[in-house]
């Protein structure tokens, strides 16, 4: 997957970040209704930066930027009438940005420190099964409890 997305104010100052990621997904499911889900997510940042300084100079810089993150849930579904299930689940995610100081054309750094973080979520999962028009669905009640864990922040 890319994106490129540009940024433009006045007739000077513009920039542009194009990024670029790979996500690889892998799940466990057991027949009785336990899964393990886990997701890796790898990003390049790719940055440009055109502007013009208060002094009315115009400088210049481009600098790559790394990111990884990682997440995994798992979950029991559960029976409790025929069409309707409940799913526990615990869900834990990290992710961490490399840090980068590069220089732009006129000396001045480009310092963006790194970031990392870790979230953890737990929640039901309510599905009942529903004859709709010519097909069937199965809305899906999900009241999750959501927290920020400590993170490593170098």
């Amino acid at each position: 997957m890319s994106g490129d997305t540009s940024i433009q104010s006045g007739s000077v100052n513009n920039g542009n970040i194009k990024n670029q990621s790979s996500e690889f997904y892998t799940t466990w499911l057991d027949n009785s209704g336990i899964y393990w889900d886990n997701m890796l997510n790898l990003h390049y940042f790719n940055q440009y930066v055109h502007t013009q300084m208060h002094s009315g100079k115009t400088t210049k810089g481009q600098y790559q930027q790394y990111s990884v993150s990682v997440a995994s849930d798992v979950g029991h579904s559960l029976s409790l009438s025929p069409g309707m299930t409940a799913t526990p689940y615990g869900k834990i995610s990290f992710f961490h940005t490399r840090k980068t100081d590069d220089e732009l054309d006129n000396q001045m750094i480009a310092a963006l420190p790194p970031a990392s973080g870790m979230d953890g979520e737990m929640g039901i999962l309510v599905a009942a099964d529903f004859i709709c028009p010519a097909n069937a669905c199965a809305p899906i009640l999900s009241p999750p409890y959501h927290m920020n864990l400590p993170g490593i922040v170098e």
